[in-house]
Formats: C-alpha cells, structure tokens, sequence
C-alpha cells in the first residue's frame, strides 16, 4: 500500500498580553460561527513570514541528518544513496532540531491536533474515513476537527496574515467548515483523502452498476480562494 504523504501548511500561536478582538479576514461570511478572534500586537510590531510544513509517517532514518549518524542507544545507521536531504540537511544545521518530539502514530490525528492546537485525544483520535457522518451529532459526528474548534489559520487571517494551505488536508470534509476554506486558509490546493496516488490524486472509485465489481477512480483534488477554478 501506499504511504500517506505531506501537507506545507502554515501556523502560528499567539501569547495573550492584551485584548484586541478581530474577524477573520478574507473568508467566507460567517466563518467560524461569526466567532471574533482574540489577538495581540506581535512582538516588536512585525509580523514575519511564517513557514511550516508537515511530513506524516515520516522514517527517523528517512532523513539525511540521520544517516553516518549514531542514533540514541548507540545503534549506527550507515549513509546510503537512498536518501539524500541537503537542504533539510541545511535548515537543520542552522536551526534546531527536536529529537524527542513525539506525535500521534496516525496522519489524520496528527494533523488534526496540529491545526486545533489540541492533543489528538482531544479532537480526533480516530483515523477514520473522511466520508463518515453521525447526523445526530452535527458538531463532532464527522471525521477530523469537531465544528466548534477553531483552527491555527482562522487565528492568522484575523490578525491580517494571508493564509494559504497546500497538499494533503486530512483534517475532515463532511461540510464546508471542515475544509480548509472552512478553517480559516483563504487559498488551498488540497485533497482531503489518506493515501491518494502521488501521480492521479485518485483515491478508490466509484462502484460501475451490473460490472461486477468495477469502480471508476476518484480524482480528488480541490482548489479554494485564489479566483476561478474552485473545486474539481
């Protein structure tokens, strides 16, 4: 089977010194519920650039930095052609890397507690299908983030950041607030499933009647914002 890929998504998280309340900008009416955000002014009154990309089921061994490396226990692991990360390599070099930076073993709830600011057990510890619903439950009957949360992108878009998310979502389709428009990002080219093929963005298919058996992949790749073309 396939390995389920990456996301480049972006995030912030704000300290609470003061109490300026704002509306997400650049978003549909009523996002969020209509909720107002809580900020602050960013320190020194900038607001850089902010970067961040998620790589799920990602092998400690998969990295350049970690290979002609003795790993904690003592174990070497020998360089190898397979894997070659310079600019990883790079970034690590002149930042800092955490080591002992554990997360949940499943995509979905990894990327589901990363855009909530939650611990998966508290917003999605199930890896479940995307299309799952519980219509007697509208505020957490789906799969990903229950409705009532905010997300990491709703918070920068109140704050006047432009926000824009690319690659694989993860975090719930079920209605128009799980997607990433939904969640605040005002620009997204995503697709929502968990282990799409790299090439055709498809990902199971569509039963074909009296074929016995056959199905018609599905192509499952979505845009939001950033004018025409919206969807797939």
């Amino acid at each position: 089977s396939q390995p389920c890929s990456m996301l480049p998504i972006i995030a912030i998280a704000f300290s609470w010194t003061g109490d300026t309340w704002a509306e997400p900008q650049g978003l549909p009416a009523g996002h969020n519920g209509g909720v107002k955000e809580r900020l602050t002014t960013p320190a020194g009154g900038r607001r850089p650039h902010i970067l961040m990309i998620l790589f799920d089921d990602y092998g400690w061994a998969d990295a350049g930095w970690h290979r002609n490396y003795t790993a904690p226990g003592g174990e070497f692991l020998p360089a190898t052609p397979e894997v070659a990360t310079p600019h990883l390599d790079a970034l690590v070099r002149e930042g800092i890397e955490l080591d002992r930076h554990y997360v949940y073993k499943y995509c979905s709830p990894s990327r589901s507690a990363l855009q909530s600011g939650r611990n998966p057990y508290h917003v999605n510890p199930l890896n479940a299908e995307p299309t799952i619903s519980n219509p007697d439950d509208p505020v957490s009957g789906f799969q990903g983030i229950p409705r009532n949360m905010t997300g990491l992108a709703t918070k920068l878009a109140a704050a006047g950041y432009r926000t824009a998310g690319f690659g694989k979502w993860d975090a719930g389709m079920a209605t128009p607030d799980h997607t990433p428009h939904g969640r605040g990002y005002q620009t997204a080219l995503n697709y929502f499933h968990h282990c799409n093929d790299y090439w055709s963005f498809t990902d199971g298919g569509c039963p074909v009647p009296y074929s016995g058996g056959d199905k018609v992949p599905i192509v499952d790749l979505w845009k939001a914002g950033g004018g025409a073309g919206e969807g797939r």
